[in-house]
């Protein structure tokens, strides 16, 4: 349930609205969440204004306190940057009820086209894979068959996706990469990567600022996994919401050694 309260409030946190506040300059710009991540990460960082619809600065204190009431599920925050001044307004909004069932079912319609989109996937064959890894080196699908593919996709902010990397390592060191290459792709720019890997260990190959194979595989939600056979055939894609799959590692730990005979 955690897991799905998680990906269900990073989703609309990404829905940036332009609205007129009083309290913002005419150079503001609505901006979703991920470009407010990028924009933490530049140097030198924006300075950021935190404020009530009524234009009231609140504190971290406030907002940790507000998220534990029964209306927090109401709460959106909204990102207006000011690339002149480098400087973002995040506006804590309210939403009506109305509002909160129209974003509830987008929320639910993404989601299913979600799970559309992962079963035509399954025995389809990649063949126009192409993936950079952080150090510059390439590879296709072509140079890659005659193994396994593990794909991971992921993100630096995505807590789950953090919390499953011990289990990740340990898959990589179970198998190991005679029959199996491992790959984690996410959006994330190199220097934000590079800095996350000094707290945090990911065994896998590194593949950063790939949103173009991100939206060709059609990932919404974080973290996802996909396992591919020896010819570029997708065997598994992970379920949405479903904890007893792991996030599809007992699935695809039964697949890798049917495959493998290990």
């Amino acid at each position: 349930m955690k897991k799905v309260l998680y990906l269900f409030l990073v989703f609309y946190s990404t829905i940036a609205v332009s609205q007129e506040y009083d309290f913002v300059s005419n150079n503001a710009v609505a901006i979703t969440k991920w470009k407010y991540i990028d924009l933490l990460n530049k140097v030198p960082k924006p300075t950021i204004d935190y404020r009530l619809e009524s234009g009231k600065p609140f504190t971290q204190t406030y907002f940790d306190s507000i998220v534990k009431t029964k209306d927090s599920h109401k709460l959106k925050t909204i990102y207006l940057s000011d690339s002149i001044v480098n400087k973002v307004t995040l506006v804590l909004k309210t939403r009506s009820d109305a509002e909160v069932k129209k974003d509830n079912q987008a929320f639910f319609d993404l989601q299913n086209k979600e799970k559309s989109n992962r079963k035509k996937i399954i025995g389809s064959t990649l063949s126009n894979l192409v993936l950079t890894d952080i150090s510059g080196k390439k590879y296709t699908s072509q140079s890659l068959l005659g193994k396994m593919v593990f794909l991971n996709f992921w993100f630096t902010k995505c807590a789950p996706c953090i919390k499953e990397m011990h289990d990740l390592n340990k898959l990589k060191e179970k198998y190991g990469d005679e029959n199996m290459v491992y790959f984690a792709i996410t959006y994330d720019k190199t220097e934000v990567i590079e800095k996350f890997l000094t707290r945090n260990k990911l065994d896998f190959t590194i593949i950063p600022n790939d949103q173009k194979t991100i939206d060709a595989m059609n990932v919404n939600f974080y973290p996802t996994n996909m396992l591919l056979d020896q010819n570029g055939k997708v065997l598994f894609v992970s379920e949405l919401f479903n904890p007893k799959s792991n996030n599809g590692l007992t699935e695809i730990n039964k697949l890798i050694k049917k495959n493998t005979k290990k």
